[in-house]
C-alpha cells in the first residue's frame, strides 16, 4: 500500500457492489433527483485503512509512505489533486433511504476473507 502524504488524512470509500446499487436504484427509483456523492459513512485515516487491510489480507505486504513534497517534484501542481483532504457528506444518501451493503471497512474485510475461505473449500 502506498500512503500520500499524511497518515491521518481522512479518506472517502465505497464498496464497488454499493456504488452499483446506487447506479441501479437511480435509474429505477425517481426519488432520487440531481447529483450524489458516493461514499461510506465511515470516514477512515489512511493508515488505519491500509493497517486494516495489511493485517487481515496481506500481512506480510509493506505500507510506503511518500511525502507530499516528492509527489510535488514529480507532478508539481497537479501532485494537489491527489493530496485533497476532502470529506464527502453523503446526507442525501442517507435521507433518501439508501442502505449499503457495506458501511464500513470490517464489513468488505470479513466479506472477503469469507469468500476466500469459501474458495478454499
Amino acid at each position: 500500500g502506498i500512503m500520500i502524504g499524511s497518515a491521518d488524512k481522512k479518506m472517502n470509500w465505497i464498496h464497488v457492489n454499493d456504488a452499483a446499487c446506487f447506479i441501479r436504484e437511480s435509474i429505477i427509483n425517481q426519488k432520487y433527483i440531481g447529483a450524489y456523492n458516493l461514499s461510506t459513512p465511515e470516514m477512515i485515516s489512511q493508515k488505519t485503512f491500509f493497517q486494516k487491510i495489511k493485517k487481515h489480507l496481506y500481512p506480510y505486504s509493506l505500507i510506503i509512505k511518500i511525502p507530499f513534497q516528492l509527489l510535488y517534484l514529480l507532478l508539481g501542481k497537479r501532485s494537489k489533486i491527489i493530496n485533497t483532504n476532502i470529506s464527502i457528506n453523503v446526507d442525501k444518501l442517507k435521507n433518501e433511504g439508501f442502505k449499503w451493503e457495506f458501511d464500513t471497512l470490517n464489513k468488505v474485510l470479513k466479506n472477503i476473507k469469507t469468500q476466500s475461505e469459501n474458495k478454499l473449500r
